[in-house]
């Protein structure tokens, strides 16, 4: 058994500081070598130390135990924390107790002497042990019907909806029938999102036991009597990895590879991820016990915060102020891993398959909101955004920003009489659209996207005067980050006119201006070239023959008045002609 605190006392990870929570775990390997218990504790760590949560709840200790505790052990552990709570006032435990009767007993008698019992998963042995009359006891459990569908919605994706061919099905069932739902609502999903597309079971069972070995005997066996089986839906990563090695051995290595494989728990990071980069599992669920901030620990403090401040001493007193509480299990979001993260992503903030409400529409220019976007659902994303409905989305607090820059401007030609110049540019554009997030543990990257698929500016050069301006002489895709952050780049040729002003010549200066401006009113989208990503100005890369040109030019530069001075010519911003000292300098 292995503790970890602060400053211990008597008894080891039991701390000086009072009224603490308590984080135990019954996994010791998966809490110890693949950091479990650090994630717990700084999700923990996190999550308390918010602002709206009182003293009682303020601190806390994380203690590791074996899953094959002793019941005399596991009392040693509960037993400080027991004589804590009475000396000190008010404790709480948070537990992952698994299936373990010896955790549950000594879990049990901590709530029945006044301790708040919190559990992640749901589990009836508890319900034996307590008095919901008199103690304290809340689980809290990962939506699996919400979850288990974006999984079918994944598989859709994934199998196509123009694909003709049946979807033939194995399915593999744990001991734990409370489990059959990331199953069966797999398949509700798929069906939900592709109604056109045959999907039948083929193969289906309740395997005796958790390990991935029951999981490859029984597929190796399912492969051996029909081969033409699609995919294969687990309700555990550990079953995920076994049909893996199953198809691996009775497949050849083409056809192993096309088969699609569900797995679930996500709990072993390091061992399911290989699988999931190599596309051999096309999807497991994270419930998000070891991401701070989110899941259950958005919750948790919360909950903390309501025992604390409304005295409740028993789950009747929750539940009677929670009324949409079901039974005592508070459900939270967990998410969905794909193996193809990008394809995933851009299929959810687009809205297909019936993700989103609706479907994204690029035509609507993105408003602004206060929150920060980069961990919410998308399905939360409408309700965010619905009081700017109500406003009419009007007014400063409501313009579009888009933040523009300007770079690589190649001046070919400049014409002094006829007030004209001609250049090419790129046109670097950054913008926030709250629509286009996604949890960055999902996926902690960027997508790139075609203009046509996403809103973006509408930009006209004011000062052109070419019959046919090349706005798309070039352009990128639209970069998009998680957070919703946008960045556009466009390429643009033209004839620009300048009013060219010639006295004092030779000492003349031009000041010629590039007048970039948008078609959209001025109180919904706003240009700004002065703050953001590109404050930091532009630079001029290539003027005509007989030309010189400056260094970069700083964003604050126009409207300056005056020649710079002869020391300072090659410092300046702008394009000089070598034979005189005319001055050429374009701003924005």
């Amino acid at each position: 058994m292995r503790r970890v605190g602060h400053r211990p006392v008597s008894v080891p990870g039991i701390t000086e500081c009072e009224r603490r929570i308590y984080l135990t775990d019954t996994d010791l390997p998966r809490c110890a070598e693949d950091g479990y218990q650090v994630a717990l504790a700084e999700a923990a760590a996190h999550s308390i130390s918010s602002a709206t949560i009182i003293s009682n709840f303020s601190s806390f200790t994380c203690i590791d135990h074996d899953p094959f505790e002793s019941q005399t052990n596991m009392d040693a552990i509960v037993d400080p924390i027991i004589a804590r709570h009475s000396a000190s006032g008010r404790m709480a435990i948070v537990s992952y107790p698994g299936f373990r009767h010896t955790v549950h007993m000594a879990l049990a008698r901590a709530a029945r002497e006044g301790v708040a019992v919190l559990q992640f998963e749901s589990n009836e042995l508890i319900r034996y042990l307590v008095d919901f009359n008199q103690d304290l006891v809340l689980q809290f459990t990962s939506n699996e019907f919400t979850l288990s569908s974006l999984v079918g919605t994944e598989l859709c994706r994934r199998w196509g909806r123009d694909n003709t061919k049946p979807l033939r099905l194995a399915a593999l069932y744990s001991p734990d029938k409370k489990q059959d739902i990331r199953i069966n609502g797999t398949i509700t999903g798929f069906q939900n999102s592709c109604p056109e597309r045959y999907v039948t079971v083929v193969f289906e069972t309740r395997l005796a036991g958790f390990t991935r070995s029951l999981a490859q005997t029984y597929m190796e066996n399912a492969l051996l009597v029909d081969d033409s089986i699609s995919g294969v839906l687990t309700t555990s990563d550990a079953f995920a990895i076994g049909t893996v090695a199953a198809a691996d051995a009775m497949l050849v290595p083409d056809r192993a590879r096309t088969l699609y494989i569900s797995g679930w728990g996500h709990t072993d990071k390091a061992e399911i991820t290989p699988y999931l980069f190599a596309d051999r599992v096309f999807a497991t669920v994270d419930d998000l016990s070891t991401t701070d901030n989110v899941g259950a620990w958005s919750s948790i403090p919360k909950v903390l915060d309501l025992i604390s401040s409304n005295q409740w001493t028993a789950t009747t007193d929750v539940q009677a102020a929670l009324p949409n509480l079901r039974d005592i299990a508070l459900s939270f979001s967990g998410a969905v891993i794909p193996s193809d993260k990008e394809g995933h992503v851009i299929d959810a903030v687009l809205g297909r398959h019936g993700v989103l409400d609706s479907a994204y529409n690029p035509e609507v220019r993105p408003l602004p909101v206060s929150a920060d976007f980069r961990d919410v659902y998308p399905s939360r994303r409408r309700e965010l955004q619905a009081p700017c409905s109500l406003q009419h989305c009007t007014g400063p607090d409501w313009r579009t920003v888009v933040y523009v820059g300007l770079n690589e401007v190649v001046v070919q030609e400049i014409d002094v009489p006829a007030n004209t110049f001609q250049a090419t540019f790129w046109i670097y554009l950054q913008w926030k659209d709250a629509r286009l997030t996604w949890p960055s543990y999902v996926y902690n990257g960027t997508i790139q996207l075609s203009k046509e698929r996403v809103w973006t500016p509408e930009l006209f050069m004011q000062n052109h005067l070419s019959e046919v301006m090349e706005r798309e002489a070039g352009e990128t895709l639209v970069t998009v980050e998680s957070n919703g952050w946008a960045t556009w780049s466009q390429k643009i040729t033209g004839e620009f006119d300048c009013e060219m002003r010639i006295e004092p010549y030779p000492f003349d200066i031009h000041t010629c201006y590039l007048n970039l401006s948008t078609e959209a009113a001025a109180d919904k989208v706003v240009l700004d070239a002065t703050t953001g990503v590109y404050a930091r100005g532009w630079n001029i890369s290539a003027v005509p023959e007989g030309f010189k040109y400056a260094k970069d030019c700083p964003s604050s530069y126009a409207g300056d008045e005056g020649l710079p001075a002869e020391s300072d010519l090659a410092d300046s911003c702008g394009v000089y002609e070598e034979s005189d000292s005319t001055f050429f300098r374009p701003s924005t």
